[in-house]
């Protein structure tokens, strides 16, 4: 059977019909010793009179407040009764209810000084010590909840962020791989470029002389680009073989051609390497090997 709130009980006894007369008054009592009425004391009564409106649930907010305000400094669980009187001061109607106080101290208590009240006390002291405990363990529990949703949500947040600055390193190294293997392609192009156009030119000289019959360029031009054309061929085992087959009165000053028309290349080399990258990636080279830019 579900336990009746006060308030219900409260309009029950209100419209009893059963009764001689019609509900006058409702008193809360304190039950000392037990439940029985030889002890008992009167916390606060209500006498009805008038044409004034009682609402149920108000009056049992009342009495509940009167009865716990008045055990407020009592230990452990206090018994009170609600009683309903019908034109007299014997009450006809009872409803008894308890009070649980957590409080200091063993003045007025509700257990009798007998092996009965004992036996009760000790059953109050065990439900109000498991209490205690249950609260404690409530609180540590509600608290350790509160601390790993707190760390779960921390590292969700962290990992999320260690995910998107990896994405953005990558990227970034990515396009910087990128970026290097276009100017590397670039510088590359631009040297085979710039080779290119300055063997065609050196080829350009004597073959023009011939073709003409006559020298449109000295000769000197001419025998110069053929010397930078052999420089640049020749390496030091075709050299030391030519010194080998090469009269010592020729080949001296022959060396020495070469020589110059050599460090000539590598300082060329040597300032193409310098330039800015931006100045060699304006270069390009066309289908048909020659130079634009």
């Amino acid at each position: 059977m579900a336990k009746k709130s006060l308030d219900a009980w409260i309009k029950e006894a209100m419209n009893d019909t059963s009764k001689e007369g019609p509900c006058t008054a409702l008193s809360v009592v304190h039950m000392v010793g037990g439940t029985n009425n030889i002890n008992h004391q009167e916390v606060h009564t209500l006498r009805f009179g008038g044409t004034g409106s009682y609402e149920p649930k108000a009056l049992a907010d009342m009495f509940e407040g009167k009865a716990r305000t008045y055990c407020q400094d009592l230990p452990g669980v206090q018994y009170f009764a609600l009683w309903a009187m019908y034109g007299t001061n014997e009450p006809q109607a009872k409803l008894p209810f308890l009070v649980n106080v957590e409080a200091q101290g063993w003045a007025g208590a509700s257990e009798p000084p007998n092996d009965t009240g004992e036996r009760m006390q000790n059953m109050r002291q065990k439900e109000m010590g498991f209490q205690q405990i249950y609260k404690r363990q409530q609180e540590m529990d509600n608290h350790s909840i509160a601390m790993i949703r707190a760390m779960s949500s921390h590292i969700q947040e962290l990992q999320t962020e260690n995910r998107d600055a990896n994405r953005i390193v990558i990227e970034v190294l990515r396009t910087q791989a990128l970026d290097n293997h276009t100017q590397k392609m670039a510088e590359l192009a631009f040297e085979r470029a710039t080779a290119e156009r300055k063997k065609w030119l050196s080829y350009a000289p004597p073959l023009i002389n011939r073709l003409m019959g006559t020298e449109i360029f000295p000769q000197g031009m001419a025998d110069t680009a053929l010397i930078e054309q052999v420089a640049n061929a020749i390496t030091p085992d075709i050299a030391m073989k030519l010194a080998d087959v090469v009269p010592s009165e020729l080949w001296g000053p022959l060396a020495g051609r070469l020589n110059e028309a050599q460090q000539k290349q590598r300082h060329e080399r040597e300032a193409i390497a310098s330039l800015p990258r931006a100045t060699q990636s304006e270069f390009d080279t066309s289908e048909n090997g020659m130079v634009r830019q």
